[in-house]
């Protein structure tokens, strides 16, 4: 694991869709990256299984020409205060454009708040406790 610098990173959580209706038909949304955690609490060294889905870039949910494409090798950091530990690199695959994670709670963890985040969404973290 590398510790990389905290604005390196911003949060993974939702983004707002980009549609409003219509009368189109797609297989994807405009939902910006989403992800489950499980569980939503472990010690240093836990094994916690982070899914994301629509990691993409573009918006075609109404049949217009914005093409949607998967995102890839994008990185996924634990951040906690000032701590940031790079995780890994997920990319988006699949009609949901989904991606799964395990990783180990960091060893620079402390017992608190904690979060995930992936670069470049713009959201605040999806958070998850870090037990004693």
């Amino acid at each position: 694991m590398r510790i990389g610098a905290a604005g390196a990173v911003t949060a993974l959580g939702l983004l707002a869709g980009c549609s409003a209706g219509g009368g189109g038909t797609s297989a994807a949304s405009c939902t910006g990256p989403q992800v489950t955690l499980a569980p939503t609490q472990a010690a240093v060294g836990q094994e916690v299984t982070a899914t994301v889905e629509w990691l993409h870039s573009g918006c075609n949910d109404t049949g217009g020409a914005d093409e949607e494409r998967p995102l890839v090798d994008v990185p996924v950091s634990f951040v906690q205060g000032s701590t940031t530990v790079l995780l890994d690199e997920v990319s988006g695959a699949g009609e949901r454009y989904s991606a799964t994670l395990v990783f180990p709670v960091p060893a620079e963890a402390t017992p608190g708040p904690a979060g995930l985040a992936v670069a470049g969404s713009g959201v605040s973290p999806t958070t998850f406790t870090v037990l004693p």
